[in-house]
């Protein structure tokens, strides 16, 4: 039986706090009923709970999308000015820039939902055949050069640029899945503590930790035994936080481990198998550790290669029809590997990395802060950025989820494991990613909130960013 505690931001039932949301409403649980699911994690997730925020994109109409936000926030940015000119010929450039940069935040958003709009709408009774047929045109090493360009100057150090080469598969526009080639537990061991020097302690810890080994059989089980799918979600803070997390559990599972009484060891090779990762294609143009990086993570994991559909995509000039066909081959042979089941997946479920406020950026936002959450907040802030609507119908084909909050800043480091979790609703989906935010939130003490959907908040906080 729900408690009103989880759905209205006291603790839930397993001693976490859910974000406190006025629409929620109590009904039954939706965690699955295994031991593991009921230690820590979401709280009980209401499969039945109707958010018009949440309306399918055929069901918004055309004024909403087309329709320019108010944005209450331009004053407040241009008082924040370091330009101590007060002319009115300053003042109103000023003002025309902060409004272009709020219309270039606001136009990715739309642009966003016109692209997973298309998403819905068949390119030709075949798909796939008109995605393959469109990528095999492309020029591979002009395609892998737009690809590079989604590369930041704040992504990781350890990510090098690569060189295009005709030799290697995935370099080609065609390749949409690297397939796993372990070498050896000590090998994804080397590579995640040289990621992270707080590897062990951080990551690996928290999955080896015996009071979670009934998590880890549960695992085993629902891979090796029953051939049920599995999605790892975390928030997105770093470009390779999900590849560590991964390696994280990948050491747990296979590192000296046995499973039942008849102590059943579980071989890399055989985990790699069933582990998947969802990683951005521009990782094909990077190399770590002096080798392309992907490869480091083919050392434990299927790769799926996805390409970003809005602001990042516009900025690397790559073609959106390409981008789209691109994803289409993917999500397709996705789909055909979690058919086969017993196979987990991870990935950074909101794909757009978090965007990260700064004290000194948080006053530009104030007013949109106030009317967003009905509360100030003047110290930094994290930002986790709306799911995609492909993404919430991978986490419901997978049906179950394993949520992890994860900072991998020095300053705060932490990983909060939370349980096995039945989503059966896109609604669901949100609130797995609100448990996240508030895992984050509690485990860092950094102000954390998820978006689920566009908002002016979101744009404010973007426009500033670029400023």
């Amino acid at each position: 039986m729900t408690s009103p505690h989880d759905v209205a931001g006291g603790p839930n039932r397993n001693g976490d706090y859910a974000p406190d949301r006025t629409s929620a409403q109590a009904g039954s649980p939706g965690d699955d009923p295994t031991p593991s699911s009921v230690a820590a994690g979401p709280a009980p997730l209401d499969p039945g709970r109707d958010d018009a925020r949440r309306a399918p994109l055929d069901e918004r109409s055309a004024d909403e999308d087309n329709a320019y936000p108010e944005n209450p926030t331009d004053e407040v940015i241009d008082d924040m000015s370091d330009d101590p000119a007060d002319d009115a010929a300053t003042d109103e450039r000023r003002g025309a820039t902060i409004r272009e940069r709020l219309g270039e935040a606001w136009d990715d958003a739309r642009e966003r939902r016109h692209e997973e709009q298309l998403e819905h709408d068949a390119e030709s009774d075949d798909p796939e055949g008109w995605a393959s047929a469109l990528l095999q045109t492309a020029d591979p090493k002009e395609y892998f050069d737009s690809v590079s360009g989604l590369a930041r100057s704040d992504h990781s150090s350890l990510l090098s640029p690569l060189e295009f080469d005709p030799d290697v598969p995935f370099h080609y526009p065609t390749a949409t899945t690297v397939e796993p080639e372990p070498q050896g537990i000590e090998t994804v061991q080397l590579y995640a503590q040289t990621a992270s020097p707080l590897f062990d302690r951080q990551i690996a810890a928290p999955f080896a930790d015996p009071g979670r080994a009934d998590l880890l059989a549960d695992i085993h089980h629902r891979l090796m035994i029953d051939g049920r799918n599995v999605a790892l979600i975390t928030n997105h803070g770093d470009i390779v936080d999900i590849a560590v997390v991964l390696a994280g559990l990948t050491v747990a599972m296979c590192d000296g481990r046995t499973y039942g009484v008849l102590e059943e060891e579980l071989d890399l090779v055989d985990l790699a198998d069933h582990f998947n990762i969802m990683v951005s294609r521009m990782v094909t143009t990077r190399a770590a550790f002096g080798i392309p990086a992907v490869s480091v993570v083919s050392n434990m994991a299927r790769t799926f290669l996805s390409l970003p559909q809005t602001h990042s995509r516009r900025r690397a000039r790559i073609d959106p029809d390409l981008v789209r066909a691109s994803n289409v081959l993917m999500r397709a042979d996705l789909g055909r590997q979690l058919a086969k089941g017993g196979q987990l997946l991870a990935m950074a479920a909101s794909g757009s990395q978090d965007l990260s406020l700064a004290v000194n950026f948080a006053a530009r936002v104030r007013n949109a802060w106030q009317g967003f959450r009905g509360e100030d907040n003047e110290g930094p802030s994290l930002h986790l950025q709306p799911l995609y609507s492909g993404t919430m119908k991978i986490m419901l084909e997978c049906e179950d989820v394993l949520p992890l909050a994860v900072c991998m800043d020095p300053k705060n480091p932490a990983t909060e494991l939370g349980s096995i979790t039945r989503v059966r609703t896109e609604d669901d989906c949100h609130r797995v990613m609100d448990w996240i935010a508030a895992a984050h939130q509690r485990a860092t003490g950094i102000t954390t909130v998820y978006h689920d959907a566009e908002d002016d908040l979101l744009a404010n906080i973007r426009a500033a960013i670029s400023r």
